[in-house]
């Protein structure tokens, strides 16, 4: 195959005059394979923001929140996805959005591979969204008509 995955690691054998035997350990770095669109918000709903991630386990998923016209980011949540976790998603929620959660969210996975027999390589990847949490529409009923002159 021209593309290695996760399901070729064994044990192969290269037949010659001479039978060698070696082993294929396929790593696959962390990547997030998708994350929410960018969305309006209303002011005091539930919000979930869900990311999808693949990579060898265990993978750690941060998500980070950046206000407008800001540059640094604040960490807001993490998790680590296992090798017994069955949902490669990370979700992070925010019960009552107000205004102070508008800005950038960002799903970062991560994980440690084996580069070489003398260590390792962290892999990262990111995704972000961007939320802009705004006032409930509402209704503002028109003036009745002033009763006509007698």
């Amino acid at each position: 195959p021209s593309v290695l995955t996760a399901d070729l690691t064994g044990r192969y054998t290269c037949n010659t005059d001479m039978p060698a035997y070696f082993d294929l350990f396929v790593v696959v770095p962390a990547d997030v394979t998708s994350s929410p669109p960018d969305r309006n918000q209303t002011i005091n709903t539930r919000m979930q923001l869900r990311c999808s991630v693949s990579g060898d386990r265990p993978l750690t998923v941060d998500w980070f929140f950046t206000r407008p016209g800001s540059s640094s980011a604040s960490p807001v949540f993490t998790e680590t996805i296992t090798a017994n976790s069955t949902v490669p998603d990370s979700l992070y929620m925010i019960p009552s959005v107000s205004r102070n959660d508008t800005g950038t969210y960002t799903c970062s996975a991560r994980n440690f591979y084996p580069a070489s027999a003398n260590g390792s390589v962290l892999a990262t990847s990111n995704r972000s969204t961007q939320v802009t949490v705004q006032e409930a529409p509402y209704y503002t009923p028109a003036p009745a008509p002033a009763p006509a002159p007698i």
